[in-house]
């Protein structure tokens, strides 16, 4: 088969110079990655929508009506077709490719593969083993129950819990060969966030010069003989009786190609978090909260249509990778059209004091990290908040030492994760950001410029600093280390709402990663979703503090999909 596959040279070159304006930011944590292509990536830019082939939302179906199957200019004779070039896809690729599988096509309707994240959620990988991190299994599959309010499929939780470990060590040999080294990180200190539990699954890839790993396993799937094509969407899904055989790919301005699937078609393209129209309909509240669009672009529900049209059904319930890291100058409201202006990497999940528009404090701050938007959401009109912090914010972080992609006090793991950013990374988000974040020698003249009233912000200040005297928050119940009070100015303060990375209320699926039927449930021949395409994991909001579970979750089912498959 013939491929426009980038050169990974090109690709890379590309990435590095991209990379010196984001490194700060990228070595400490859960930074939006502007590459194309990842369902868990991030961009702010916006494919284009409409085609006489995209099917047209209307009040009783969302999803639309599948399209006619338009004259194909090409037909392709393959074993697997993937469809999506981004975290998930790429490995699953990686994995056929390994085991055999090597006439696999991968469609990618973006013009580049996506980013590799940088923290993968796993349980009893060989860098845990290593390191004497543990996690008892049957506590995280409950745990992220609870998390779900149980409105998931347990096995796929028992699943991940049984095989992320075998999947992430897997593709860690896979990529050794590059230098990429895999570690646990075993610095978890109280092991806590405010009242949550912060498990030991955290686990990263540490990649040479901070390179994305996807490249080289796209390029192990290449070596194996695998191909990718890009700038090719997936258009619908073939059946022969109930059995899914290939699919439709490319454009009118490309040519459309019929592809034939002998073993079956991978659907890992993603969410619909790049749809704003999309978002609002299925997941308005989650949307209402979101002042910042970090989704992938090109993530607007392509797969999940077309699983749906093909006899599939998506979750009930939606649920979105929503972080607390998103600012705006005052006045902003949450919800489409968005009005961010940045991403607050180093102080957004800091449990600082919150407060709404009218100036009263609203929630436990030391809660996950959409837990406090969805609780602002409630409180407010404009459903965001404000978040004030003094001079002392370091010392703050230090005693909050918050974990994950959250975390400010370095790690000291070994071998090295480069957990951690320090005082060096927080004063670099306040300069960064010097025209949004307001700037005080006073509460008084903090809450003028947040346009806050100003005698109910310094009656809210004065009850919180005489609870942390106290140490018991007799109104929210604050954990008392991180219940700290402000009285050392400058003080500071900016408006504060969600990030948007992803949507996770994907297709249903069984324990063999095989989309089913919505009408009695059953497996559909020869159709596999993985990645945030998949659903019956996620339900609600994303559990943040099993540090990394949705990347580990895509890579072992991109792993244990591949195995089904080959």
């Amino acid at each position: 088969m013939e491929t426009n596959a980038m050169d990974r040279r090109t690709f890379l070159g590309a990435g590095a110079l991209l990379g010196g304006a984001l490194a700060g930011n990228a070595l400490w944590g859960c930074t939006p990655q502007t590459s194309l292509g990842s369902t868990e990536g991030a961009s702010t830019e916006k494919q284009e929508k409409t085609s006489s082939l995209s099917g047209t939302a209307n009040e009783e179906s969302w999803y639309g009506t599948e399209p006619e199957t338009p004259d194909v200019s090409e037909t392709l004779d393959v074993d697997v077709l993937v469809c999506g070039a981004g975290h998930s896809g790429v490995a699953c690729a990686a994995v056929l490719g390994a085991k055999g599988v090597s006439n696999t096509l991968v469609v990618e309707k973006n013009p580049t593969i996506g980013t590799g994240r940088m923290y993968i959620g796993a349980i009893d990988t060989t860098a845990q083993k290593a390191a004497d991190a543990k996690c008892d299994k049957m506590t995280a599959v409950n745990e992220l129950a609870r998390y779900a309010s149980n409105r998931c499929d347990e096995q796929l939780l028992k699943l991940w819990a049984d095989r992320s470990g075998e999947a992430i060590d897997f593709l860690a040999d896979e990529l050794a060969e590059f230098g990429i080294t895999h570690v646990a990180e075993t610095d978890l200190g109280e092991g806590r966030h405010g009242y949550y539990d912060c498990p030991n699954v955290h686990t990263k890839f540490i990649i040479p010069d901070d390179e994305n790993y996807l490249p080289y396993l796209q390029q192990k799937a290449e070596d194996y003989g695998v191909t990718f094509r890009f700038d090719t969407p997936l258009v619908k899904l073939l059946k022969d009786n109930d059995k899914v055989v290939g699919a439709i790919v490319g454009s009118e301005d490309n040519g459309y190609i019929q592809v034939n699937a002998k073993k079956g078609v991978v659907l890992a393209c993603g969410g619909y978090a790049n749809d704003p129209e999309l978002l609002q309909k299925l997941n308005p509240v989650g949307q209402e909260t979101v002042v910042l669009d970090t989704s992938q672009a090109g993530d607007t529900g392509d797969a999940i249509k077309a699983g749906i049209w093909a006899g599939g059904f998506k979750d009930a319930v939606a649920s979105a990778m929503v972080f607390d890291r998103a600012i705006g100058n005052p006045g902003i409201k949450g919800g489409y059209p968005y009005e961010g202006s940045g991403f607050f990497m180093n102080f957004g999940s800091q449990p600082f004091l919150r407060v709404t528009y009218n100036g009263k404090r609203f929630c436990n701050e030391a809660a996950p990290y959409d837990f406090t938007l969805h609780s602002a959401w409630v409180a407010s009109p404009e459903h965001i908040c404000c978040v004030l912090w003094d001079a002392n914010y370091y010392e703050n972080a230090e005693a909050f030492h918050t974990l994950g992609c959250s975390r400010i006090v370095p790690s000291n793991a070994s071998p090295a994760t480069g957990e951690g950013g320090g005082k060096a990374a927080m004063d670099a988000t306040l300069e960064m950001y010097a025209d949004a974040i307001q700037k005080a020698d006073t509460l008084e003249e903090l809450a003028e410029k947040l346009g806050i009233p100003s005698d109910t912000l310094v009656a809210t200040v004065d009850r919180y600093n005489e609870l942390a005297e106290k140490g018991v928050d007799e109104d929210f119940g604050k954990p008392a280390r991180d219940l700290i009070a402000l009285k050392t100015p400058p003080f500071y303060g900016v408006p504060l709402g969600g990030s948007l990375l992803t949507t996770m209320d994907g297709l249903r699926i069984n324990s063999n990663l095989q989309v089913l039927n919505q009408a009695d449930y059953e497996p559909i021949e020869g159709l596999y979703a993985i990645g945030d395409t998949s659903g019956g994991f996620f339900c609600n909001n994303y559990p943040e503090l099993y540090v990394g579970v949705a990347a580990g979750r895509s890579l072992t089912w991109a792993y244990l999909a591949a195995l089904e498959l080959a």
